[in-house]
């Protein structure tokens, strides 16, 4: 590739999930030679990500600046004031992000593959949407007309891996060979998008880091209750040699980079090991905050659980069949009302009785108070009454099979995390589980009758608050460590880079140190 041209850019590659846990001792160990060059000649830190550590709050708090309470993003799904299930999609965001804002100062933009960019939005410039796009059926690019240009230039172009890991060996070894295919994809693209497009601001995401860890983690970790020296004799090498592939991809970018552009690595959060679900919404019911109706087809759903035919059953039955894979071919109305026959939903819960639910990927309960939904019950004076009475109960869960040990680190409320016009739409109270290696349920409100379970898909790997920054280019400090530089830093580190003003309404401020 040609090199750039002196005019000051910006290239910004992610990393989902990146973590130093891993990237540190295979870097210095000289085993991720360019991770090691650009921490040993460039800024670096761990980088803080929202609580919690979720990619749709944190990738869309990163491109807007600000906290979930002023752009809205909180979960994958949503529940709307008739706790009806709806996508999160970026056009709910309530606020604007980096490339619109560059865009109208008539800077230009090639952003590619980053979550929650569906549907792409017009910028000045190439928009190619990422996690969340249904399939390249769909309208993923701006401009429209760009998407037969990128499938004309990368025929085998697809969004996610089309295979879905298992427990059986070749479901194991299919979608690590997926993965390390969709990063030379990645990679392939990103190059298209650089020779071809005139730009300022350049941005694409690895997302396969994520995915291997979410997957691989209990190869490499022996603390992990499903570690086997077998199963890393087997498979402990796959989650070093995605990043290593990125590793080579990295060089590669540095050496198109040119002198005079600021080339950042970052992660929306970190990684580690994945334990066990939580169905709050179990506990909710066994402490007597939620009920569910009495009508008939609630009851026969309840003979059905008692049966052992709920939406865990089913989930397991897929994966020990091997056909697991095959729901991602299935639409998200078809899944809903696939869920709403099996399981229990929002729907069969009893609004007029429950005082508090759970709804998102990390359990957070929310106050069914009456300031936000015309079904709730909770009168505004009794919110910080139940608040402290629910807290206090959740410091005591306890997990049977650890030996009664005690899994919430900490309580947050609200207010002590997010602040804004949208807080009010976000949880009442948000916590860490064994500092989030335990999880909930984001698409079945109560997949069995248990409280705790077996991660449905498989996962031995979830996320953390500490992900990854560093920052490498002429002026950058060399071998400078940050001291906890936060993801809502990086877009007015950005923007102040280009000259342009950092919009009050920003909650992060630029990351002046980074510069000698």
């Amino acid at each position: 590739m040609d090199k750039l041209s002196k005019k000051p850019k910006i290239i910004v590659i992610g990393v989902d999930g990146g973590t130093f846990d891993l990237i540190s001792p295979w870097a210095f160990e000289g085993r991720l030679p360019n991770f090691q060059r650009l921490m040993a000649e460039g800024s670096w830190g761990r980088l803080q990500s929202t609580n919690p550590p979720l990619t749709p709050c944190a990738w869309t708090s990163f491109k807007t600046g600000v906290n979930p309470g002023k752009h809205g993003v909180y979960d994958f799904y949503s529940l709307d004031e008739n706790r009806e299930l709806q996508v999160n999609y970026s056009r709910d965001r309530g606020f604007p992000s980096i490339w619109q804002i560059i865009s109208n100062l008539g800077l230009r933009s090639c952003v590619y593959n980053v979550p929650f960019t569906f549907p792409p939005e017009k910028v000045n410039g190439i928009l190619i949407s990422g996690l969340l796009t249904p399939s390249v059926r769909s309208n993923f690019t701006y401009p429209p007309d760009f998407k037969k240009d990128l499938l004309g230039a990368i025929p085998d172009y697809r969004i996610f891996p089309e295979s879905r890991y298992s427990e059986r060996e070749s479901d194991i070894r299919a979608f690590y060979d997926d993965l390390i295919e969709l990063i030379d994809i990645r990679y392939r693209t990103a190059r298209f998008l650089l020779e071809r497009e005139p730009w300022d601001f350049f941005m694409m995401v690895f997302n396969e880091t994520d995915f291997v860890q979410h997957w691989y983690w209990k190869y490499i970790d022996p603390d992990h209750p499903d570690f086997s020296e077998e199963g890393r004799a087997r498979h402990g090498g796959k989650i070093f040699e995605v990043y290593r592939r990125i590793d080579e991809h990295l060089g590669r970018f540095l050496e198109f980079a040119g002198d005079e552009t600021l080339f950042l690595v970052i992660s929306d959060h970190g990684a580690g090991r994945f334990i066990k679900r939580m169905y709050v919404n179990n506990w909710l019911r066994r402490e007597r905050y939620l009920h569910l109706k009495r009508t008939p087809k609630v009851i026969f759903k309840r003979l059905l659980y008692w049966m052992g035919l709920h939406p865990q059953a089913a989930v397991n039955l897929a994966f020990k069949l091997g056909i697991a894979s095959y729901s991602s071919k299935i639409s998200y109305q078809q899944r809903k009302v696939f869920l709403s026959r099996l399981g229990f939903t929002f729907d069969d819960v009893d609004w007029k009785r429950t005082n508090a639910f759970s709804y998102g990927c990390y359990g957070p309960i929310f106050l069914n108070s009456m300031e936000n939904s015309h079904l709730g019950i909770v009168p505004d004076d009794e919110v910080k009454t139940l608040r402290q009475e629910i807290a206090a109960k959740l410091m005591e869960i306890v997990d049977p099979e650890r030996s009664g040990v005690k899994l919430v680190d900490r309580v947050w409320t609200r207010e002590e995390l997010y602040s804004g016009p949208l807080a009010r739409l976000l949880p009442d109270l948000i916590y860490s589980l064994d500092n989030f290696s335990y999880t909930s349920s984001t698409l079945f409100a109560i997949p069995s009758n248990d409280i705790f379970s077996k991660p449905l898909t498989r996962k031995s790997g979830d996320h953390r608050i500490d992900g990854v920054f560093i920052a490498y280019g002429k002026g950058v400090k060399r071998g400078y460590t940050l001291d906890k530089p936060n993801i809502l830093d990086v877009a007015p580190t950005i923007l102040e880079y280009f000259g342009i003003e950092v919009p009050q309404e920003m909650d992060g401020t630029p990351l002046r140190e980074i510069y000698a």
